[in-house]
């Protein structure tokens, strides 16, 4: 127990990385269930992806951090349900413009411009990216952030009337929601995970 104590408390001491600022931010959790709601592809698939894909993934953090504090998963019960609630709230509508991310149509481009705009709007409204005092690994993380939006918005407008011209001669055949996409979906839980195992435990890495 002594060497995994000094393992995790070296971790502690570095746990402040680019990386983890990005997953203390919102945009980011909400592109997950985007995301997962993308590879799902149908509705009804799409909603059930972005909700057991967020909650999983929520448990996974707050699981690494009790192991990294050692501490008791219930001391952070509070803060797991009120991202269970959040994830309740939002999941559905989340996990809708990910399915409607492939539309071609002008609700297509919208859907796809939800996270790369939200991250923006994430950075200029909430200053917490750059706490009073400096940090560095914050502004590399904001800049990071607002780069990549940027350059996601770029190749969105630069790709969108290709799509649509593509759609409009080879119209994409409709059908029963492909269900088989909801197990790839949840698998993103897994890479969340050693995400953030990698992130919060970074010796053992």
């Amino acid at each position: 127990m002594g060497s995994w104590t000094r393992v995790a408390a070296s971790a502690a001491e570095r746990v402040e990385t680019p990386l983890t600022h990005v997953l203390n931010a919102g945009w980011a959790w909400a592109g997950l269930m985007v995301l997962a709601g993308w590879i799902a592809r149908a509705h009804l698939p799409a909603v059930a992806a972005a909700i057991l894909s967020a909650v999983a993934a929520v448990l996974a953090f707050y699981a690494a951090e009790a192991v990294l504090l050692d501490r008791p998963f219930t001391s952070s019960a509070g803060e797991v349900e009120h991202w269970l609630v959040a994830i309740a709230v939002t999941g559905p509508g989340l996990g809708l413009v990910g399915a409607l991310t492939r539309s071609p149509t002008l609700l297509g481009l919208l859907a796809g411009a939800v996270v790369p705009v939200g991250a923006l709007v994430e950075l200029a409204l909430l200053p917490r990216w750059v706490p009073a005092g400096g940090g560095t690994h914050a502004q590399v993380a904001a800049v990071a952030a607002c780069a990549a939006a940027v350059l996601s918005l770029g190749v969105l407008g630069w790709t969108w009337p290709r799509r649509r011209g593509v759609a409009t001669a080879a119209p994409e055949p409709t059908g029963p929601a492909p269900v088989r996409h909801l197990p790839v979906a949840v698998a993103l839980t897994a890479a969340a995970a050693g995400l953030v195992v990698h992130v919060l435990l970074p010796e053992l890495t």
